[in-house]
């Protein structure tokens, strides 16, 4: 049972789509995981604080982290700058 963990920055909290986000990943998790979409769980934590970088106001993060139901398989990390999602995960009518 492949399941994520993503923390986000709380300045994020309007506009990141995390239903969006949420089912996308389940996707990319089928296609390497050869599951079932049935199997696949996201819950998301909102970050009260984080420091990105040198710490420039504006800077936001995304951080996933999968885990399956087997024990040899590893932890996968990824973490993201915002400006690197694009509008795909921005709800519409939103800054």
């Amino acid at each position: 049972m492949p399941h994520a963990v993503v923390d986000y920055s709380d300045s994020l909290t309007d506009s990141f789509d995390r239903r969006a986000f949420a089912l996308e990943l389940h996707v990319l998790a089928v296609e390497m995981l050869e599951t079932s979409i049935a199997t696949c769980t996201t819950r998301f934590h909102r970050l009260e604080e984080s420091v990105v970088g040198n710490g420039a106001v504006g800077r936001a993060v995304v951080h996933v982290e999968r885990h399956t139901a087997k024990a040899a398989d590893p932890v996968i990390h990824a973490s993201v700058d915002v400006r690197d999602l694009g509008e795909a995960h921005t709800k519409s009518g939103r800054p």
